[in-house]
């Protein structure tokens, strides 16, 4: 009886052993899951301040860009026709800076899934056409040779223009950056087994075929790091396989070699019914309406630059640099036009209060804004902005969007 009372006795203290084991076990796992939330939430939070800053980094340099930009367009109205030789070189490096601040803003965006595309029926010629007259000029300037193939029949597919355009533009430009002096570049667009293929092929450095997908990934470059490396962040192609997948398509790299050049060859589904392309629109004319505009723009040297171009095309134009200004100017003054920047703290504001004034005129109301996503023209189209323009705005295209049906 007793040994039998002392082995309960013995059990006992053995699950009481055992039981405090398994509780300081559940403390341990407890705590190591907290230490691995925290630290969850740790890298979650720098990953979210690294995007806020590249996109911030990409979006404050577009208003002093587009006030650039502007001006230089201005100094081309004022120059004679032959020029001045340091024009291109200004009109050449603005657009790299562009481009760069594109390939940032677009790689945050490829990088956390916020790409976006606004798709329409759309003949990919028009877009290649367009996207290599773009881009011409520099092959031109840099001495190599850019040769355009276009099939006959139109090639038609459900797509973003302004992202497809985005795609060969990056792709040329990598063409540009990889070719020496002398260099050609190919850009084949044919119809491949019910697909849209298109093709570059250059004859520049080229890479190791195992580095072919490497290629892709966000801040890679073909050639190593050095004082001849070309300009560049690295994220064009990146940018570009992202556009192409959410398109439903397939981009793809091919060299056989170091030297031996290199082929970029993009297929996209073509859409089911073939409809017909607009044509592209030629460059806007000389104003045929006197407008009265009011420019709400907070970068005083961009405000003095578009309202000096639009005034050079017989517009009247009011600058103000606050929503507060805004407001008293629409009270008080009719405007046909309203540019409104989104940048301002109550950018959203004017749009809604002109909007809510049960009297007056109805101007038509712009917004421009570094941010052009989907949902930037959502939030803004929702305050009541008829329109959404990204900056730096050209002037062309300024002008072209105020001469077209409201």
């Amino acid at each position: 009886m007793a040994e039998a009372q002392m082995r309960a006795e013995g059990m006992e203290i053995d699950l009481f052993v055992r039981a405090r084991e398994i509780r300081e076990v559940n403390e341990q796992l407890s705590r190591a899951n907290a230490e691995l939330d925290a630290a969850g939430r740790q890298l979650r939070e720098e990953q979210q301040a690294k995007d806020r800053f590249v996109a911030t980094l990409s979006h404050e340099p577009r208003n002093p860009l587009a006030a650039a930009t502007a001006a230089v367009e201005l100094l081309a109205l004022d120059l004679p026709e032959d020029g001045h030789p340091a024009l291109p070189v200004l009109e050449r490096q603005l657009g790299t800076l562009v481009r760069m601040s594109n390939d940032l803003l677009d790689g945050t965006r490829a990088l956390t899934g916020r790409l976006e595309l606004v798709p329409e029926r759309v003949d990919v010629r028009s877009v290649v056409e367009g996207a290599c007259a773009d881009i011409r000029s520099l092959f031109g300037h840099e001495e190599r040779t850019l040769q355009l193939t276009l099939p006959d029949r139109p090639v038609v597919v459900d797509g973003d223009r302004l992202r497809l355009a985005q795609v060969l533009t990056n792709l040329l430009s990598n063409a540009l950056k990889y070719t020496p002096p002398g260099g050609r570049t190919e850009v084949r667009l044919a119809i491949d087994e019910g697909r849209a293929r298109l093709t570059v092929q250059d004859d520049g450095i080229g890479f190791e075929p195992a580095q072919a997908e490497d290629l892709f990934g966000v801040f890679t470059r073909a050639a190593p790091a050095g004082p001849n490396t070309p300009e560049g962040l690295g994220l064009g192609l990146a940018v570009a396989r992202t556009v192409v997948d959410l398109h439903g398509g397939r981009i793809t790299a091919h060299s056989e070699g170091p030297g031996k050049g290199a082929t970029f060859t993009v297929l996209l589904p073509q859409a089911d019914k073939e409809a017909p392309e607009p044509p592209r629109p030629s460059a806007p004319p000389r104003s045929r309406r006197q407008l009265a505009v009011l420019i709400v723009e907070d970068n005083t040297d961009l405000a003095a630059t578009y309202r000096t171009l639009l005034e050079r095309q017989g517009h009247h134009v009011t600058a103000v640099h606050t929503g507060a200004d805004a407001l008293i100017a629409t009270e008080s003054d009719v405007f046909d036009v309203v540019l409104c920047d989104l940048g301002l703290p109550d950018g959203y504001t004017v749009a809604r209060t002109v909007r809510a004034r049960p009297h007056g005129t109805r101007p038509r109301l712009i917004a421009v804004s570094g941010f052009s996503q989907g949902t930037d023209r959502s939030l803004s189209r929702a305050a009541g902005f008829d329109a959404h323009l990204a900056k730096p705005l050209p002037l062309t295209d300024l002008l072209e969007f105020l001469e077209s049906p409201e």
